[in-house]
């Protein structure tokens, strides 16, 4: 599968109780959680933490939160978050379930255990949560802790991406795009990558506009590949940027700049891309 970035946003549930927004991806070759505070910058630490202690397993998911990223005064801890997570997810929370699979599948600060990724995975699938669901599509489809089984991949994204989750869409173009658990079918693929690429989805749209570039599998349109590709190459893409270089080095679909292409160019260049690092000697 195509590689792709995994986001988790975390949000600190205050008194408001305010709803916590999940985007996750999957091969986790660059991980990282980031935290979404409340409007509020005067978080009561110590009023969470009492109810977590009493059993509020709001509060418990909420310390959780505060533990995986730290807040104030109090460090990262993954320990003290999976400890104030299970808590949680024993009652049921379901953010608290999905947290724990992504720490377990993905958190770079401890050893990875995949059958309990799986496991909490499950249990908040279970209660129809749809970002599990596509988790449980990337441990099947990448064979994490199972048997790789591109079938049972599929149904999980399958799911998923009907229900409206974009990670899940670019899952599904993935697969059909290269035949994986179901037959080979471009257009649907592409299909599947503007639903994803629609939601922001930086893979989609990276995919969609290598399409549109290369003329496969619909028609070429230099126009529409580079909207896409500027779309990702926002989002950091690197190989959205160095086509982005490419595109207005050589005038594709829009007015040859060299000087738009070198600034592409060394963005991507500067994340690592050595495809534009030799372009850029070329400019020189």
């Amino acid at each position: 599968m195509l590689s792709r970035r995994i986001l988790l946003t975390i949000c600190l549930l205050s008194a408001l109780n305010s709803g916590c927004a999940k985007s996750v991806d999957s091969n986790n070759n660059e991980n990282n959680i980031t935290q979404q505070q409340s409007n509020s910058d005067d978080l009561d630490v110590n009023d969470i933490r009492s109810k977590a202690e009493k059993g509020d397993s709001e509060s418990q998911y909420n310390m959780g939160v505060i533990y995986t990223d730290g807040y104030g005064d109090i460090q990262p801890n993954i320990n003290e978050a999976i400890k104030w997570y299970l808590s949680s997810a024993k009652q049921g929370n379901v953010n608290a379930q999905y947290n724990l699979g992504f720490l377990y599948s993905s958190n770079p600060n401890i050893k990875h255990d995949y059958e309990k990724a799986k496991f909490w995975y499950e249990k908040a699938a279970n209660q129809g949560d749809i970002p599990s669901l596509n988790e449980l599509g990337n441990i099947f489809s990448q064979g994490l802790g199972v048997q790789k089984d591109f079938n049972k991949a599929i149904e999980y994204y399958s799911i998923a991406a009907n229900a409206g989750d974009p990670n899940a869409q670019a899952n599904m173009g993935t697969m059909l795009l290269n035949g994986r658990g179901i037959k080979q079918n471009k257009l649907q693929a592409f299909e599947w990558y503007i639903k994803a690429a629609q939601q922001d989805e930086i893979t989609a749209q990276y995919n969609l506009a290598l399409m549109y570039l290369t003329g496969d599998p619909i028609k070429q349109n230099y126009i529409e590949a580079q909207k896409w590709f500027l779309k990702a190459a926002n989002q950091g893409d690197s190989g959205a940027q160095y086509h982005l270089g490419k595109i207005y080095k050589d005038g594709l679909g829009v007015d040859k700049n060299l000087s738009i292409s070198r600034t592409w160019f060394e963005k991507s260049a500067e994340a690592g891309n050595s495809l534009a690092a030799e372009e850029l000697t070329q400019l020189n």
